[in-house]
């Protein structure tokens, strides 16, 4: 049967070949991937030039081997390409590798939903080609998509009512609202969605009754600045460090089994972050020389901020609204109204991470470029990460 192909509007991409999913990422194969790569006829120069293992073991399962310097083994340095994709073609490389940067997954039953992720540098900079649904269709046979949102993900709304939730985000927050300040915009929403979370499946199912009462929402929550005006006491700037610091360490520190003496040095480096007395090259994968007091990360006036700055994060909250790649199995199992949540957060954490790239460059305003390297850094985890989806981090985030 085909599926309904939702692909928000406005995404792009075109691979740039900068290589940055080759180093950052590790690859889980799966065993058609496996088998594939195992029955390429490599040179021996070939296999002599990776000087490596093809495979590794991560906790049970098969990834692409990365060499020393954290770059795949099949990405040659010199010429900057896929060996894989050279000598083979396109089609031979593990499933990920081609999708990537889109992320396709079940949405409602029978639809298929598509993302672009913005831990991609063509992605967060908007370069590129409109992304269609034929290039989409020839991947989702391959992929094992689950069969949409469960009832406890929806919180028991029905297809027509979350979307008519989601379209007075959309359409009456953002986009109506797009010249105003984005903080502003996030205020709203946060302020919106709890309300809405109070009235219960059987009342936002009544579709009639909540095209009127909507209204009326959205402007009794449109002045609570509760979240834009967030005061920073130490326990909760020690939590914002945790999740920055977490941000960070990214799949290294999260899938990989270090030894014993690997681990106590990364968590003593941990915790003087948690703290605030270390320098982020510690467990920065950038290496930014730059300590927390520099940053100044608790400081977000808009004075900061040059004025296009903050257009990605609203480019990005928009896609995975539009997309539905906000809750459920696209962050970690939570429900519709968390995931927005969830979303607004992270539009606090980003600003913070973008504070700490402008002071590593030693500039006192927060331009668009620090914002964007900001966004990539929080992608890339943000609802994937084995760390941030811990019990811990669930409670924390809620806190």
């Amino acid at each position: 049967m085909n599926k309904q192909i939702l692909i928000p509007a406005k995404q792009k991409f075109s691979c740039q070949n900068c290589g940055k999913c080759c180093q950052d990422w590790y690859l889980p194969l799966t065993a058609e991937d496996k088998k594939r790569l195992e029955n390429l006829k490599w040179s021996k120069t070939f296999l002599d030039k990776i000087g490596e293992k093809q495979f590794q073991i991560i906790k049970g399962d098969f990834y692409l081997a990365h060499r020393k310097n954290g770059t795949c083994v099949f990405r040659d340095e010199e010429k900057n390409e896929c060996m894989i994709h050279k000598k083979f073609s396109f089609k031979t490389k593990p499933l990920g590798c081609r999708i990537y940067p889109l992320n396709i997954g079940a949405a409602f039953s029978g639809s298929v939903s598509v993302a672009c992720r913005y831990d991609c540098p063509a992605v967060v900079q908007d370069i590129g080609n409109p992304i269609s649904v034929d290039e989409i269709s020839e991947y989702i046979p391959e992929l094992q998509l689950r069969k949409g949102f469960s009832k406890s993900e929806t919180t028991g709304l029905t297809t027509n009512s979350l979307v008519m939730f989601l379209n007075n985000i959309t359409e009456k927050i953002l986009v109506k609202n797009e010249n105003s300040l984005l903080s502003k915009q996030i205020a709203h929403i946060f302020s919106f969605t709890n309300e809405v979370s109070k009235l219960g499946d059987a009342f936002l199912n009544d579709t009639e009754t909540m095209k009127v009462l909507y209204s009326s929402l959205l402007e009794k929550s449109k002045n609570d600045v509760s979240l834009r005006d967030m005061k920073f006491f130490p326990l909760k700037r020690m939590i914002f460090r945790m999740l920055i610091t977490t941000y960070f360490l990214g799949d290294d520190e999260a899938i990989l089994n270090k030894n014993i003496l690997k681990r106590f040095s990364k968590t003593l480096d941990i915790t003087k972050n948690i703290f605030g007395f270390a320098n982020l090259k510690t467990i920065s994968r950038d290496s930014l020389d730059v300590t927390w007091k520099k940053a100044d990360v608790f400081n977000l006036s808009e004075e900061r901020f040059a004025l296009d700055a903050q257009d990605v994060i609203a480019r990005y909250i928009k896609t995975k609204i539009q997309s539905f790649q906000f809750f459920g199995e696209y962050y970690y199992g939570e429900n519709v109204f968390t995931g927005i949540k969830s979303l607004c957060l992270a539009y606090k954490l980003s600003l913070m991470i973008a504070a700490i790239y402008s002071s590593s460059d030693n500039s006192e305003i927060i331009q668009k470029k620090h914002v964007q390297k900001a966004l990539q850094t929080l992608a890339h985890s943000w609802g994937r990460s084995p760390l941030l989806k811990k019990s811990m981090f669930r409670f924390i985030e809620k806190y």
